[in-house]
Parts: structure tokens; sequence; C-alpha cells
């Protein structure tokens, strides 16, 4: 909640802002203990189809292996090619905005 009350709040109209607040459902991450969450996961236009965001991806599952935990992550349809590639499941669809869909995966 950080980022979507303290970033969020300085770059988006608040009533945009307050629509996406009311829609996001964050229930589904609570029935998860300890996990690792990919969290905003980008690569600059100029960079893209390098390999760099399939190697971020492949780090945080590292990461997340050698806890011992599962990770998830949120992702555009645009992204969701990569994150299926690399073994996420889509377990969850849903609109941030009417007219803007969003995965959730583990």
């Amino acid at each position: 909640m950080l980022y979507e009350t303290r970033v969020l709040d300085r770059v988006t109209d608040r009533a945009r802002l307050k629509e996406y607040m009311n829609m996001v459902d964050y229930d589904f991450y609570q029935t998860i203990d300890s996990r690792w969450h990919l969290a905003l996961l980008a690569v600059s236009v100029h960079h893209q189809r390098r390999g760099i965001g399939g190697r971020l991806v492949r780090h945080g599952q590292e990461l997340a292996a050698e806890d011992n935990v599962p990770i998830t992550l949120e992702s555009s349809v645009v992204g969701c090619g990569l994150y299926l590639k690399s073994g996420f499941k889509i377990v969850s669809k849903g609109e941030i905005i009417k007219g803007l869909p969003e995965l959730a995966s583990t």
C-alpha cells in the first residue's frame, strides 16, 4: 500500500487513484503466507528484447527458491508471455480500471 499511497498519489489523478483503490482486491495474496513478490518489473523500451527481463525474473525465482517460498506477481497483458515462459501460471484475471486488464500469477 505504500506505493499506492505515496507514489501513485503524486502522479495520478486523485479520482482515478480512488477508483483503482476501490477496485483492487488484495485478498488473493492473504491466502499465501511467506513469499517473494515481483513488483513493478520493467525494462526500458530502448533495452527490451535483450533478455534483461528474463534475467530479472530468473533472479527473483532463484531468491524465492533459496528461501523455499512461492513467488507471485501481477502482470500486464503485455508482460504475460514472459512470465508464462518463465513457469508462472495465471491464477486470476481482473481489470485494474475498466478496460485495463490485469493478471495475477504465481
